[in-house]
């Protein structure tokens, strides 16, 4: 009903894109079976409108996640007619993520800086990203960044980092140690065991 409000029937020309990403969080983070049937009966309600319709919806979600869809009839027929699998970045795509968004900055990297970050990414020749590597990668970019010399990033600018391997822990260490109190070192605790799912049974 929002998303409606927020067009106006009169004007064809209006569109508006639904993007849910991360969708496997409604098995992961939902606990109520009620509560995840109405979320995803309403997605299907908006999505189904018909070609006429001004709002679209897509979602994200990882492969390892499609078992979790069986048990709904509707959303496995939605996701058999609109599915699009996205496989992994080659070393090729992996490469213009890195340097072009540089390109478009007016930022450069230091000779042999691309293809060591290449290499730590298990991305090398004609390779796809170790899984799980890109959110590394793009931590790491950043704090390489944050480390550079004038407009250029260099190799001591992402030694500084930590690199694709200790970026985020150093950044995390850094953020636990000088930037919370003890009562919010064990928020923090208790939100990130929250957020963590391991067991037999369950999707680590």
């Amino acid at each position: 009903l929002y998303a409606r409000r927020l067009l106006d029937p009169a004007d064809s020309s209006q569109k508006l894109l639904l993007v849910v990403d991360q969708f496997e969080e409604v098995f992961t983070l939902c606990h109520d079976s009620s509560e995840r049937q109405c979320f995803i009966d309403a997605l299907l309600a908006t999505a189904s409108k018909g070609p006429g319709s001004l709002l679209r919806v897509v979602i994200t979600l990882r492969a390892d996640f499609i078992v979790s869809c069986v048990q709904f009839p509707a959303l496995v027929e939605a996701l058999n007619k609109w599915q699009e699998l996205i496989g992994p970045m080659m070393s090729g795509e992996v490469r213009r993520v890195i340097e072009e968004p540089a390109r478009l900055g007016g930022w450069a990297f230091e000779p042999g800086l691309v293809e060591l970050i290449l290499h730590d990414i298990g991305a090398e020749g004609t390779h796809a990203p170790e899984p799980g590597a890109l959110p590394l990668l793009s931590h790491a970019l950043l704090e390489t960044w944050k480390h550079r010399r004038g407009r250029m990033m260099t190799l001591e600018s992402y030694a500084e980092s930590g690199g694709v391997r200790k970026a985020i822990a150093r950044t995390a260490e850094s953020v636990y140690n000088s930037r919370l109190d003890d009562a919010q070192r064990a928020v923090a605790r208790r939100i990130f065991l929250r957020l963590t799912e391991l067991g037999e049974g369950t999707q680590d």
